[in-house]
């Protein structure tokens, strides 16, 4: 799926760091919306009416009322990344044939 995704100009399945080791719990994908021509709100209203799921990543801490007022580190690319990203369906349980539709879905250029 990351190799179907990933050929597709303007997405981009997310890396985890050197450092790390990703339970790829979430699937983010990363949308260049000049390249791919849809935003993350537009494909993802797409994909729900192909009755696929998805969801934007969490909204960003340091930016919740509680957490305004605490320390941050590093943020600088965040709200960028936060507009531009959203969790497709990632599940031990999804078949080859669900992973299929939803790279062939994405893979559509001619979406509203």
């Amino acid at each position: 799926m990351k190799k179907k995704i990933n050929n597709i100009l303007g997405l981009n399945l997310s890396e985890s760091p050197d450092y790390a080791n990703n339970n790829h719990w979430m699937y983010p994908l990363q949308i260049d919306e000049d390249i791919y021509g849809k935003g993350r709100d537009v494909l993802m209203q797409y994909l729900f009416e192909n009755k696929i799921q998805t969801r934007p990543v969490w909204y960003l801490n340091h930016l919740q009322k509680p957490y305004k007022n605490c320390q941050n580190y590093k943020v600088k690319k965040t709200i960028e990344l936060w507009k531009n990203t959203l969790n497709i369906p990632c599940s031990v349980n999804l078949t080859k044939d669900q992973l299929d539709k939803v790279c062939e879905i994405l893979n559509k250029k001619k979406h509203k």
